[in-house]
């Protein structure tokens, strides 16, 4: 850009001194830090700060998911037996966690299910 700015300020003066400066612009620009590589997160430090968040919502909106986690295994337990309820109870934590959810949006999402169909009308 700064050779064609010179040849033109030959040939055409005002465009190729536009150009020249243009091109002397880009030039020191290039040279500061402000050009610098931006960086980017990579998708682990993404996702680590996503499940951060989540779970600072999570105690932020006054959910206590541990405690559902307890009376999940509870029911899980007493219904299947201690070692079946665990394992049935980790498949369906996992499935959620597969799609997606972080640990305690998966623990949610299972203990509102549960929930459900507690209520439902048999």
């Amino acid at each position: 850009m700064l050779l064609m700015g010179m040849l033109f300020t030959i040939a055409v003066p005002v465009p190729g001194a536009i150009l020249l400066v243009f091109g002397l612009v880009s030039i020191f620009y290039g040279f500061s830090g402000k050009s610098g590589a931006i960086e980017e997160k990579t998708i682990d430090e993404l996702k680590a700060e996503q499940e951060k968040r989540k779970a600072e919502t999570a105690e932020r909106d006054g959910v206590d998911f541990e405690a559902m986690y307890d009376d999940l295994v509870t029911r899980y337990a007493s219904h299947w037996g201690a070692s079946e309820g665990l394992q049935i109870l980790d498949e369906e934590i996992n499935a959620y966690m597969r799609h997606g959810q972080s640990f305690p949006e998966a623990v949610i999402a299972v203990y509102r299910r549960q929930e459900k169909s507690r209520r439902a009308p048999a």
